[in-house]
């Protein structure tokens, strides 16, 4: 896969990761991330352009799936702080759920389910410039 693909797709779960965060976040007023654990419910549902996300609390962070075409954004921490952060395992939650054809790309092998690759992955864009590791949180990055 192009490189310019994998910033682009990567780019737009961001952003949906991040609506969905908020939208959470909003709801239950939570003012950090400890919140998640003490003012949002087991589980609920919410409408995000037209398409109906379910949603799992754990631990520190939500597990949300869309009910149309089982994308799965796995927030697992730092929701309320960066909402909008990447990580291998996000990633590799995402592409694991869903066809691969739903992202209008074709892929050779399995590098998008490997977590280690997807680690790798997201290594090579720090030092590129194109994401930055979010200060003190090993592993988890924002795109500039």
């Amino acid at each position: 896969m192009e490189k310019r693909s994998f910033i682009k797709i990567i780019s737009e779960f961001s952003k949906t990761q991040s609506r969905l965060c908020k939208a959470v976040t909003g709801e239950y007023d939570l003012q950090d991330d400890m919140s998640v654990v003490f003012r949002t419910p087991t589980s609920g549902s919410l409408e995000l352009d037209g398409e109906m996300w379910e949603y799992k609390r754990h631990g520190l962070g939500l597990r949300f799936i869309n009910k149309q075409n089982g994308q799965v954004i796995d927030a697992h921490r730092n929701i309320v702080s960066n909402p909008d952060g990447i990580d291998a395992w996000r990633l590799t939650q995402y592409f694991e759920a869903i066809e691969t054809s739903q992202l209008g790309i074709s892929i050779q092998d399995s590098n998008l389910k490997d977590e280690k690759k997807i680690k790798e992955l997201l290594s090579r864009l720090d030092t590129e410039g194109i994401i930055v590791q979010v200060t003190n949180v090993s592993g988890l990055y924002v795109i500039v």
